[in-house]
């Protein structure tokens, strides 16, 4: 095999290479574009965020994975607005009562929101949903409800649903039994006992699950709630403005959408009325989300 010298006259190095770089470079563009999703989410000290991978974990978790994690993984065709799940996913999900996405026949959408830690922008969603007579699920940490119980309780009060994140935001799947009941019982009994009320709604920390994970939650009463939407919108000092979340949420509506989303900038606080005044515009319905609960 002769190997060609990138000194050869310096046409390769000068032409040829840049070019076989473009046309590789053009064609894991078009690959990455078709496939990669939004693969986990993950809680890194004070801050929740999506990471944009395909298949892999990121590196430095806090919380190793055990061996048999599934990741909640989503992907688009180009040009489409309909998410695609992984292989076996959604059937494994909807075996043990769980959701990702609502009536696919129907032009409805139901909002959710992850919330780690308050950055300020809870009370102008709050305020949005009140004015355009929407109902969301907020899924909160215990860190969250111990230090905001005002806005608990206004969320409480205004006929949202309060779901369960667990007590610490830790990977379900490589957690023993004790430790596993801790952080999902623990959670329910703080707001039996702060708030009089028993959470219907359970969201995996990370996204991670497996098939045990899966039917204990169903037998411990949860829907469990995954999204057929996110972005990566959790990064507090990466602010794209109203804008860029405006045209990132409508740019994927379908029917049935369950949107995830967070609060750690204002892009989202700022762009929430236009969204849902968009989606109405276009046929779509506010679903509330006690419609999608399937084991209470």
């Amino acid at each position: 095999m002769k190997i060609i010298s990138t000194t050869d006259n310096g046409w390769v190095g000068r032409v040829l290479i840049p070019v076989m770089a473009a046309v590789l470079l053009s064609a894991t563009f078009f690959v990455a574009e078709a496939t990669l999703g939004v693969q986990e989410e993950i809680y890194l000290e004070d801050s929740c965020c999506l990471t944009y991978v395909a298949n892999s974990k990121l590196p430095g978790d806090s919380v190793p994975a055990a061996a048999n994690t599934i990741g909640w993984g989503l992907s688009w065709r180009r040009g489409s607005v309909e998410p695609i799940t992984d292989p076996g996913a959604a059937e494994m999900l909807e075996k043990y009562g769980g959701v990702y996405r609502g009536n696919e026949e129907e032009q409805v959408m139901y909002f959710t929101f992850d919330l780690g830690y308050e950055a300020g922008y809870t009370s102008k969603i709050l305020d949005t949903l009140k004015e355009k007579e929407a109902k969301a699920v907020f899924f909160l940490l215990e860190n969250y409800v111990q230090r905001n119980p005002e806005l608990v309780q206004r969320m409480i009060d205004e006929g949202h649903y309060i779901g369960n994140h667990s007590m610490n935001h830790k990977s379900l799947p490589s957690l023993d039994g004790a430790t596993f009941n801790a952080e999902v019982d623990g959670f329910n009994t703080m707001m039996q006992d702060k708030y009089g009320i028993a959470p219907v709604f359970f969201r995996p920390p990370c996204g991670e699950y497996n098939e045990e994970v899966l039917s204990t939650l169903q037998q411990k009463g949860y829907t469990t709630m995954f999204w057929s939407f996110a972005y990566k919108d959790w990064d507090k000092n990466e602010s794209r403005g109203a804008d860029y979340a405006y045209n990132k949420i409508v740019s994927k509506l379908h029917n049935g959408m369950i949107l995830l989303l967070h609060s750690t900038t204002p892009d989202n606080a700022d762009a929430l009325g236009a969204v849902i005044d968009t989606a109405r515009s276009e046929g779509f319905r506010i679903g509330d989300p006690g419609e999608l609960t399937k084991s209470r």
